[in-house]
Formats: structure tokens, C-alpha cells, sequence
């Protein structure tokens, strides 16, 4: 902090915690008789954001008798407030002598990128490092200002998704109008909305646990552990589809975790989502391949396709989980007709310790007919999902059906 004239003495804040005062205990001594024994203490507190990088907030608590002033709004004993770059931190307020001031310098602060542009949220949140990139926008760490509590900020540049996407009848408001009507425990949820000429800002619920994806890329995820999470996923869809809303791109980079001592799931990314009802179909091709439904990839040629396609897609993300696998090709050509006729299967190797029920209701799952695909209620009520007694059984079948002893050894779709 450095002195404002005519003080020029300098602190520096080396600790978490530092006190500031005139008492001769405090950190910081102030020799005035209007400052008190123990004016203010600042506080240096870790930011959990999920990303590598660390990110603090600074804050600073009054204790004082006649008040610390921050930017000219006195706080008040006992109360706090985030200190930004360029906080001035007056201890002082004198009508007959100088003020006793300081300025807040952070010296590893992050760029706000416009933050003189009209209307975005740099007046309420402190925007910090950047957590995540994409196409045409970037997710930051965001910081409320009066409450210190944590967000994540998607910035997206409405020029650039213009550019991507204008031809596929997007709108960049999409996920906003689709988040601000859902309210789930494991949906991600939409905290406020800020739009400029230029930008969109949404500010979301922050999760700090990573992507499921990074829990499946080490190794496969435990079968107990896979029915938690697919429980959670299926119970979000089932929200989403009761209310007439398709996700249309689930995959594991879109499944979070909430933090790193919890399993809880939160579904993310709603860009894609769609309302469609009964009467409505969608034909637009969507979503990430190896996810892709077979009637997304008709969908030019046929009748369009419906909230089934998610399901198609969690079946995928339940085989991902308990292999550490993909069931398709990675190549296009061999991936896209496998996935039209439904041909995957459940080798020795990575299947011989997963439950038949598991695999069964995979095949459930990855059925090419959207109209004889199990729906949500029927995963949710599957006999792997009702924790019924396991039964290892090697033999496998085709189409959906049940696994009983008779059938043969090897799988194959």
C-alpha cells in the first residue's frame, strides 16, 4: 500500500493477515491520535477456482472507532470489503489536517479486458483469471465485490458467434434463455446476465471439482461410483426433458463436478439446448460426434429427431465411464456407420468385472431407433439404477435385450 501525500510511507503485504493501527502491536503502526489502537486488518484469502493458476481476493475489515473509509463509503466496525486495484483506504477523514491515506496496489493484478464498456459487470464483480477458452468465448473467474463470493463469468463475443454460428440459426441469447427458466441441484445455474453492444456476459454458479471427463481420462470410473454419477446425470434429463427442454450435446467435458470432496454432478453448457414439444422436431446437425444419435445424423433426410437424442448420448457417456473407452470408431466414415447401426461391443478385457445390469442397460441406451430407446423414466427405473443384487453373467445379446445365461460369450453390436 502506498502512502497518499503527504504520508509517504509504504506497506507491503507479505502475510495473509496484517494489521494496521496505532496501537504497537499492530503490523503496521499509524503514530495519530484519531487513529485507533487497532484501526483495520487486511486480509489475503485463496480464491478455489478449479483452474492451475491461484487467484486471491484482498479484503479489509474496519475495527475502528470513527471509521475506515474505502473509496469514500465508510464501512463501519466489523464490516469488510474486497480491495481492488487502485482501492483508496482512508484511515482518517480531518477537516483541520491532511487525510490519512493510502492507495491498494496489487502488483499481480489480471487485465479487465473493457472495463469502461457501458453496461457489462465490472461495477459489481471483480473479473480474475481465465478458466476456460472456447470458439467465441472465454470463462473467467468473476467475484462479487459486496459479498466475496465466487462465480464463473462466460464472456462471449457476440462478433465472433456471428461468425461461427449465424448460419445455423443460433442465437447467442440461447443458453441464457434456456438456463433462466431451470432450476435443478445438478443443472448449473444462472446467477446474472449482463449484454453490451459488443458482449454477453453470463455470470454462473462456479464449480471447482473439473470435468468428468478428467476423472475418466486416468481410468475407468469404479462401477458404485459410475451409478452415482449416471443417477445424478439422469434425474438433471429427466428435468430438462419433463420440461420440454433437449440438451442436445452431453458429453463428459460437459458434466462438472461441483468440487474436488464432493460427487456432486452439474450439467453444464446449454448453448446447444433446444424447447421442443410434442408437435416439434429438430433437424439441425449438432453436438460432438462421437455423441451424435443416430437420427441426428439422418436428421437432413428424415422427419427430424427429438429429446431421445440425449439419451442415445448417455449411453455413450455410461459406456465411457465403466471401460475408459469409446464404443465407435474414431475415424468419421467407420464412426458414423457404426453409430447409424448401432454396432459397438463389450470386449473380455475391459467388461469382464461390470455387471451385466450395466450392460444391459446400455444396450437399452444405444438402440438406433429412437422410438424403441429407453426413455429417462425407464433408465431411472433399470433394474442397475434400482440397485438390484448383481448377477455376473458372461453372455451378452443384440437389440436391447435382456443378458440371460444361455447367450454366448463374446458381445458384439
Amino acid at each position: 500500500m502506498i502512502g497518499r501525500p503527504p504520508t509517504t510511507l509504504n506497506f507491503y503485504l507479505r502475510e495473509e493477515e496484517q494489521s494496521m493501527g496505532r496501537g504497537t502491536g499492530c503490523d503496521f503502526v499509524v503514530e495519530h491520535l484519531g487513529v485507533s489502537g487497532l484501526h483495520c486488518t487486511i486480509k489475503r484469502e485463496l480464491v478455489s477456482s478449479g483452474s492451475k493458476s491461484n487467484s486471491y481476493m484482498v479484503w479489509i475489515v474496519d475495527s475502528s472507532t470513527n471509521g475506515t473509509h474505502v473509496d469514500n463509503e465508510k464501512l463501519g466496525k466489523g464490516k469488510r470489503k474486497l480491495l481492488t486495484n487502485g482501492s483508496v483506504v482512508t484511515l482518517l477523514k480531518s477537516k483541520k489536517e491532511k487525510d490519512i491515506s493510502f492507495v491498494y496496489n496489487d502488483f499481480h493484478k489480471e487485465e479487465q479486458v473493457n472495463s469502461e464498456e457501458e453496461g457489462g459487470p465490472f461495477a459489481k464483480y471483480h473479473i480474475k483469471q481465465v478458466l476456460g477458452n472456447g470458439t467465441f468465448a472465454v470463462v473467467k473467474l468473476a467475484i462479487n465485490k459486496e459479498t466475496g463470493e465466487s462465480f464463473a463469468i462466460k464472456i462471449i463475443d457476440k462478433k465472433k458467434f456471428s461468425a461461427n454460428c449465424g448460419s445455423k440459426k443460433r442465437s447467442y441469447r440461447d443458453e441464457v434463455d434456456i438456463l433462466s427458466d431451470l432450476k435443478h441441484p445438478n443443472i448449473l445455474s444462472i446467477h446474472d446476465v449482463f449484454e453490451t453492444d459488443s458482449t454477453l456476459y453470463i455470470v454462473l454458479e462456479l464449480v471447482t471439482g473439473g470435468e468428468l471427463y478428467d476423472k475418466i481420462s486416468r481410468h475407468p470410473i469404479p462401477e458404485d461410483k459410475a451409478k452415482c454419477y449416471f443417477r445424478q446425470i439422469l434425474h438433471a434429463i429427466k428435468y430438462l426433458h419433463d420440461k420440454g427442454v433437449a440438451h442436445r450435446d452431453l458429453k463428459p467435458e460437459n458434466i462438472l463436478l461441483k468440487d474436488d470432496t464432493s460427487d456432486i454432478i452439474k450439467i453444464s453448457d446449454f448453448g446447444l439446448s433446444r424447447v421442443v414439444d410434442s408437435q416439434t422436431s429438430m433437424r439441425t446437425i449438432c453436438g460432438t460426434p462421437q455423441y451424435l444419435a443416430p437420427e441426428i445424423l439422418q436428421s437432413k433426410s428424415s422427419s427430424g429427431y427429438g429429446i431421445a437424442c440425449d439419451l442415445w448420448s448417455l449411453g455413450v457417456i455410461l459406456y465411457l465411464m465403466l471401460s475408459g473407452s469409446l464404443p465407435f470408431d474414431d475415424k468419421p466414415g467407420e464412426m458414423f456407420e457404426q453409430i447409424q447401426n448401432a454396432e459397438y461391443e463389450f470386449t473380455d478385457e475391459l467388461w469382464d468385472d461390470i455387471s451385466d445390469e450395466a450392460k444391459n442397460l446400455i444396450k437399452k441406451l444405444l438402440v438406433a431407433d429412437p422410438k424403441q430407446r429407453i426413455t429417462v423414466d425407464g433408465a431411472l427405473q433399470s433394474h442397475w439404477m434400482q440397485g438390484k443384487p448383481k448377477i455376473q453373467l458372461s453372455g451378452r445379446k443384440r437389440s436391447g435385450e435382456e443378458i440371460s445365461p444361455k447367450d454366448t460369450k463374446k458381445d458384439k453390436r
